[in-house]
């Protein structure tokens, strides 16, 4: 199953005066897609065709139609969309003349999978969002043959549902690959972009070919050392988790724990199921605030001389929104007297919610408490 990384660089650019293309280059299709190919693609491919997938991360420039207009009328070309293998070997290039729009990786992702029989691991620095739009779009040919993550140093850009999804260090397969060789090769080719963004369209292609073969070379001339410091490092890794493992399976009943009991404790499920954590009925959240309208009317009368009289008016004002939001929600929905603390009405809806309630509060100091501990890493 091979591992590839995308990602696009908007500092090679080219302006439009710096003529148009007379010729084809002289290194073809070496690294580089026709272009004429992609902007059909990119032109024809409509991101919201199905509607656009809900939020389940933040707010990301890249991949959005509206914020990849071109800040800038003066250039033909805004950057280049790249692919690289695992081993950091330059693989796929074209040219965008958009911002990061969903079309580029996908049209990257189809010409992947042309190349590849097998499923296939993708990083990209938007994958949750980039699965999403497939997700609504259906497109099951690319979902059942890819493994999404995002690369571990973009990871943290994310919000923490979508790092325990997404980040490779949580997922099967992905293994110490950071996803980041793109990035590298950017930091490679950056140096190119002063004289590359005043050249014609072939000249700049086969100059950047030319950078992308020097570079290949280098990783392939150095991949014996590359994947031997890559063993030493993993085995070290194996061998340091395996000694932890080791003290903690002795703190288990019996001294002892399985690969798969392993497994089970770190994929364990949260503490609360999805029934438990159903949104609140009306008639629910309306006993729970029935309830704190009662508790409060008591504390009230319960006060003593003693408290002073900015705190009794603030309980006071309490007391007046609470009643208020009942009188309105006891108009719309025809309850004719208000429920006393001990009717079997109000008992009922008021045990159901204060156990949704509950279900609720334990989510979330779950997830607090497994955010601060991944983060303390």
């Amino acid at each position: 199953m091979r591992t590839y990384c995308l990602d696009a660089n908007f500092g090679l650019v080219r302006r439009i005066l710096s003529g148009s293309k007379s010729c084809d280059p002289h290194h073809k299709q070496s690294f580089f897609l026709n272009q004429n190919e992609v902007d059909s693609f990119v032109d024809t491919y409509d991101e919201n065709k199905y509607g656009s997938a809900s939020k389940i991360c933040n707010d990301f420039q890249a991949g959005s139609i509206i914020t990849s207009k071109s800040k800038s009328s003066k250039l033909a070309i805004k950057g280049v969309f790249g692919v690289c293998c695992k081993h950091e070997f330059p693989t796929m290039f074209f040219d965008l003349k958009h911002g990061e729009r969903l079309a580029y990786a996908v049209l990257a992702i189809e010409k992947l999978l042309e190349r590849n029989e097998n499923k296939i691991r993708v990083f990209y620095d938007i994958a949750c969002k980039l699965k999403g739009h497939l997700q609504v779009r259906k497109i099951f040919a690319i979902l059942n043959k890819i493994a999404f993550a995002v690369p571990v140093f973009h990871s943290y850009g994310h919000i923490f549902s979508c790092q325990k999804q997404f980040n490779p260090r949580f997922l099967d397969g992905f293994g110490l690959t950071d996803g980041e060789t793109v990035e590298r090769l950017w930091a490679y080719l950056r140096g190119f972009n002063k004289i590359s963004k005043e050249m014609k369209p072939e000249h700049r292609t086969d100059l950047l070919t030319g950078g992308l073969i020097h570079y290949g070379r280098k990783i392939k001339k150095n991949l014996g050392c590359t994947l031997m410091n890559k063993l030493k490092r993993a085995s070290c890794k194996m061998e340091l988790a395996k000694s932890e493992l080791e003290a903690m399976a002795a703190s288990y009943p019996g001294g002892t724990l399985t690969q798969h009991q392993v497994k089970a404790i770190a994929l364990q499920p949260e503490p609360c199921s999805s029934a438990e954590m159903a949104s609140f009925s009306w008639v629910e959240e309306y006993s729970l605030k029935l309830q704190e309208y009662y508790w409060l009317k008591e504390e009230v009368e319960d006060l003593t001389k003693e408290i002073t009289s900015e705190i009794l008016s603030g309980k006071v004002d309490q007391i007046a929104k609470l009643d208020s939001h009942l009188s309105k929600v006891e108009v719309e929905n025809g309850i004719l007297i208000r429920w006393d603390v001990k009717d079997d009405m109000m008992l009922k809806y008021l045990s159901s919610a204060v156990k949704k309630k509950r279900a609720e509060i334990l989510e979330n100091i779950y997830k607090l408490n497994i955010e601060k501990i991944f983060y303390l890493l």
